[in-house]
């Protein structure tokens, strides 16, 4: 048994081992003549409860679900970006011939095929990131002229002014 505790320190433990001849063919029936075989030999904690063989791979994908799992919204973000741009007309970017790929949710190296891909257009995003800089500007200026609180006509001379230093500042 390998397990991982709460300061990241791996523990190795030996829980027992039992002398299974080969060949051995997975299959329902197998694993419960197994189980019950094992059992009789009192070689199971709980009597066989915790029976449960599963290959590496299963276990591992099993580990890598739940920790995708903690990153759900990032993954979700990108899954509708990718989405949204592949079903646009003209869907794929001018920069490059590469174009953005859409994962299949219950695979996770589908996933990581698409979140590792997604980085190849960083540059498109970083631009959109830019604009959204940009814009904000223009976000503020709105919410601090249509205050319906308090009087406005004083204050748009100076944010108009403001919004004109930043589209100076650009070109």
């Amino acid at each position: 048994m390998h397990f991982v505790d709460s300061d990241f320190k791996l523990h190795k433990n030996i829980l027992s081992f039992v002398d299974v001849p080969p060949p051995l063919e997975y299959s329902g029936i197998l694993k419960q003549r197994l189980r019950e075989n094992l059992n009789l030999q009192k070689e199971l904690v709980l009597g066989g409860t915790l029976f449960n063989v599963r290959c590496c791979a299963h276990i591992l994908n099993f580990l890598i679900q739940d920790s995708l799992a903690e990153i759900y919204s990032i993954i979700h973000n990108v899954r509708g970006s990718v989405k949204h741009v592949n079903a646009s007309p003209g869907k794929q970017f001018s920069i490059s011939k590469k174009h953005l790929i859409q994962d299949v949710f219950t695979r996770w190296n589908a996933t990581y095929a698409m979140l590792s891909n997604s980085l190849e257009f960083k540059e498109v995003f970083k631009k959109v990131e830019d604009v959204c800089s940009f814009l904000a500007l223009f976000e503020e200026t709105t919410k601090i002229i249509c205050g319906s609180k308090y009087p406005t006509s004083n204050l748009f001379l100076s944010e108009m002014f403001g919004i004109k230093e930043a589209l100076d500042a650009v070109v």
